[in-house]
C-alpha cells in the first residue's frame, strides 16, 4: 500500500477515534475541564511508545513494512487521534475565561502524563 494511503486512511479512523472517545467521556464528566482531549492524548502517547518500541526492534530500519506500519499507525492513527491543536485552543479559552488555575492543571497534566505514559509504553514495548 502506498505510504501516503496509509497515512490517509489511518489519520480518517484515528480522528474519528477521537471525535467518539472524546464525546463520550464528555458525556460522562460534562466538558468543563477538557478531559475528552486530555485522555486521548494521554492514551495516545502511551500507544505511540508502545507502537514504537515494538516497530522499531522488530523491524530492520530499512524495512518496508516498519515503514508502512509506522505511516498507518503512528503518523496517521495517533497523528488522527492525539491533537496538540485542540489542547492549545482548550488552554487558551480557559484562560480567557478567567480559569488560570484550571488551565495551569490541564497544562500540567498533559505534559506530566503524556510524557509519563509515552515512557510506560516504551518500557512495555521492549518487553514484548
Amino acid at each position: 500500500m502506498n505510504l501516503y494511503l496509509s497515512v490517509f486512511i489511518g489519520c480518517g479512523m484515528g480522528g474519528m477515534l477521537r471525535y467518539l472517545t472524546t464525546l463520550k467521556i464528555n458525556s460522562l464528566f460534562g466538558s468543563y475541564y477538557p478531559l475528552g482531549t486530555l485522555s486521548v492524548n494521554i492514551i495516545g502517547s502511551f500507544i505511540i511508545g508502545l507502537l514504537f518500541t515494538i516497530i522499531s526492534n522488530k523491524f530492520n530500519a530499512n524495512n518496508e513494512a516498519a515503514d508502512q506500519l509506522k505511516a498507518l499507525l503512528i503518523t496517521g492513527f495517533l497523528g488522527g487521534y492525539t491533537t496538540f491543536s485542540s489542547f492549545s485552543i482548550e488552554t487558551i479559552n480557559l484562560l480567557k475565561a478567567g480559569e488560570l488555575f484550571v488551565a495551569l492543571l490541564y497544562i500540567i497534566c498533559s505534559v506530566v502524563f503524556c510524557i509519563g505514559f509515552a515512557y510506560l509504553g516504551t518500557v512495555i514495548g521492549e518487553r514484548l
